[in-house]
């Protein structure tokens, strides 16, 4: 197995709500979906853009950005 790293966000309360709900009916939990989506941002240019593109628009709307 992979050795995994611990970490923790902080997310939007309405689209977690959202996601929670469609999670369960799409059988994805929140560690799937995570680790899915970092493979694709690091392996699918395409899919890298668009999310940069959102970060740049949510940038906007948010001045701070904390990663740990």
């Amino acid at each position: 197995m992979a050795k995994e790293k611990l970490t923790s966000v902080k997310v939007n309360e309405n689209s977690w709500n959202s996601f929670k709900k469609l999670s369960i009916d799409e059988k994805i939990t929140f560690r799937q979906f995570v680790n899915i989506s970092i493979d694709e941002f690091i392996n699918n240019e395409r899919f890298r853009k668009s999310i940069k593109e959102k970060v740049i628009e949510n940038g906007k709307k948010e001045n701070t950005t904390i990663i740990r």
